[in-house]
């Protein structure tokens, strides 16, 4: 079972880490430090980690924007897995739209952002 819980600053290595590699960070704009640290802080951002238990091992991070939106129009903003192939995304995304769609209240499919990684 995924669990999903909040960033904190002591995670930013992890985070970082998970961003690194050729295998993630072709598919996404990887952020420094400071930027994660200012979404983690950010009341309008859900910085998640993405974890086997509540307690247990990481298993990458994702970010939910605009969670106080009077809209309540959730934007998926980034998911990063560091083990592919084994069905965490899969599971990520129904715990993501529970989330969302059930705790948050959100009322319109979640918009998911793609970074265009050839663009200046």
């Amino acid at each position: 079972m995924i669990f999903l819980t909040p960033a904190t600053p002591s995670d930013l290595d992890f985070v970082l880490a998970a961003e690194a590699p050729a295998e993630n960070s072709e598919f996404i704009v990887p952020w420094t430090g400071s930027q994660h640290l200012k979404a983690m802080e950010d009341p309008d951002c859900a910085h998640l980690l993405i974890r086997k238990g509540v307690d247990a091992e990481r298993l990458g991070f994702l970010m939910l924007f605009g969670i106080s939106s009077p809209h309540r129009s959730i934007e998926f903003r980034r998911i990063v897995v560091i083990r592919k192939g084994v069905g965490i995304g899969r599971a990520t995304l129904k715990a993501v739209k529970h989330l969302a769609f059930v705790d948050m209240n959100a009322h319109r499919r979640i918009r998911i952002a793609y970074a265009d990684v050839n663009a200046p």
